[in-house]
């Protein structure tokens, strides 16, 4: 089950609480992009032997740009690289951590739970022939019905262990210091939930977070102000670092404003701070502090209701478990749409065609 780590299925290492920037490109990158311009700028044909290769890249960068929440980079690269496949795979790390092996750009945005994504490559796919839209349509839909019967089966971690262990904890009470048994609870529990690979399934680490979010709730009266802090910003703020980009970006934004404002995602991953002076005049993102002095899961968590960086709590702060519901309500309520609008374009192109 993704969200947790399965010790049949390879461990992925890549992943870092301390990453807040992307990696510089690699050289292959910028001179497959090299390329692309180069080919804009002056009319030649490849060498024979190199559609494939360019092919591959294509495909390579389109899951990159989604993987990344980009949707401007991804309908550049549309614009730019006809040879862009929705329906061909190949295999992505995300900033999360978790590689997704063998996936197509279209499952890939569905994975990312990006309808907004979708949305705009529909711009592209209603030029596609229209044996490639029922593909595209085909692999969605089987991606779906794949993910909820999964969904069926989904569940949450076993947080036992590390309540236990805070609740015990006479020295995190005392001097705001956990013990060396509290320690070593979330030792086990962030190596629980190593990124893997992930072949067939999905990253279940909304629904981990809000399972996380749960136990904090049922214990928070109960724990005392210092052992609050430390669950949610050690034990929860983890499981935040673990998140998908395009989630990352919904929260910062605040899931208020995206459930209940209705506003489209603005693809940013400023928070707003309420972490005292440690924060004065640092630029603060969800993964951390632009100086990298300030990381999410170490020093702070995210409030994602209002999307806000914290590392105190009010005495009647609740998680925010209570917001999951109705963003999983109003997500499912913007893909049945969006799938809609593709079925659309399906329905009336086989239509036209069979009027002539």
């Amino acid at each position: 089950m993704s969200g947790i780590r399965n010790p049949n299925i390879e461990d992925n290492n890549t992943h870092s609480n301390s990453i807040i920037f992307r990696e510089n490109l690699p050289l292959r990158d910028l001179a497959f992009k090299a390329f692309l311009r180069a080919r804009q700028e002056i009319d030649f044909e490849p060498m024979t032997g190199c559609d494939e290769v360019i092919q591959k890249q294509a495909i390579k960068h389109l899951l990159s740009h989604i993987a990344d929440a980009n949707p401007i980079a991804a309908k550049d690269h549309l614009a730019k690289c006809p040879e862009s496949s929705f329906v061909k795979r190949d295999t992505i790390t995300t900033a999360s951590g978790y590689t997704y092996e063998d996936v197509s750009a279209i499952e890939l945005i569905y994975l990312m739970d990006d309808d907004e994504m979708l949305e705009m490559a529909l711009d592209y796919i209603k030029e596609l022939p229209i044996q490639t839209k029922i593909e595209i349509y085909t692999q969605l839909t089987h991606k779906m019905a794949e993910v909820e019967k999964q969904r069926a089966q989904f569940k949450p971690y076993d947080f036992s262990e590390i309540v236990l262990a805070i609740t015990n904890d006479q020295s995190l009470k005392d001097k705001d210091i956990p013990t060396e048994a509290t320690l070593s609870a979330l030792a086990k529990l962030k190596n629980d939930f190593t990124p893997d690979v992930i072949k067939q399934d999905k990253s279940w680490i909304k629904e981990q977070l809000e399972a996380a979010c749960q136990v904090y709730l049922k214990n928070a009266a109960a724990w005392p102000y210092s052992k609050c802090r430390w669950y949610l910003i050690n034990v929860s703020g983890y499981i935040q670092t673990l998140v998908e980009t395009c989630f990352e970006q919904e929260c910062s934004q605040g899931l208020v404003n995206i459930v209940v404002e209705k506003q489209p995602n603005t693809r940013n991953v400023k928070v707003k701070e309420d972490i005292g002076d440690k924060a004065m005049g640092k630029e603060m993102t969800y993964r951390g502090a632009t100086d990298l002095s300030l990381r999410l899961g170490c020093d702070f968590f995210v409030e994602f209701v209002e999307g806000k960086a914290m590392s105190s709590i009010a005495w009647y702060y609740s998680g925010g478990a209570s917001m999951f519901p109705d963003y999983y309500t109003h997500k499912k309520q913007r893909w049945d749409l969006v799938l809609q609008h593709l079925a659309d374009l399906i329905d009336n192109q086989q239509q036209y065609s069979a009027k002539f």
